[in-house]
């Protein structure tokens, strides 16, 4: 079964849909990605190991016979499952299996501008806050008064 399946776009720092079932929805309700990690880790085929990919709620298989692949750690249907991760058209598609079995994820495209915003206000924030850390060890180098002038 060839499929590829839409993922709708999700808000940045939301989850993904529920899982399909009654079952994978409350055990994906009642774990943190770093339970789901942690269980994975603990799991992992002989040569493997399980490396954190910053922003996504998959791992990387380092070793063993799926090095190089990602491990799905969302919590949905396909929690657990091994995929590749392809770029292709301007989309990233997560492939799981193969031959008949295969099914084909595209993910939303993230909105480059909202993106960029989202750096921007990051980036704004860090400096304010940097700011205001070194202003506030100047007063306090100073007896707690600012120099003026």
């Amino acid at each position: 079964m060839n499929e590829v399946m839409e993922v709708p776009p999700v808000a940045h720092g939301a989850t993904a849909p529920a899982a399909t079932t009654p079952a994978a929805q409350k055990t994906a309700a009642k774990t943190t990605f770093a339970e789901r990690f942690a269980e994975a880790d603990k799991a992992l085929r002989k040569g493997e190991q399980l490396e954190k990919v910053k922003g996504h709620q998959y791992g990387r298989v380092e070793g063993g016979a799926r090095d190089g692949r990602y491990l799905n750690l969302s919590g949905n249907a396909r929690n657990g499952e091994a995929f590749r991760l392809v770029q292709r058209g301007g989309h990233s598609y997560h492939v799981y299996g193969t031959g008949s079995d295969r099914v084909v994820v595209r993910l939303p495209i993230e909105d480059a501008a909202k993106t960029d915003a989202a750096k921007t206000d990051a980036a704004k924030t860090d400096a304010a806050q940097t700011d205001a850390a070194q202003s506030g060890s100047a007063k306090a180098s100073h007896g707690g008064v600012s120099a003026v002038g």
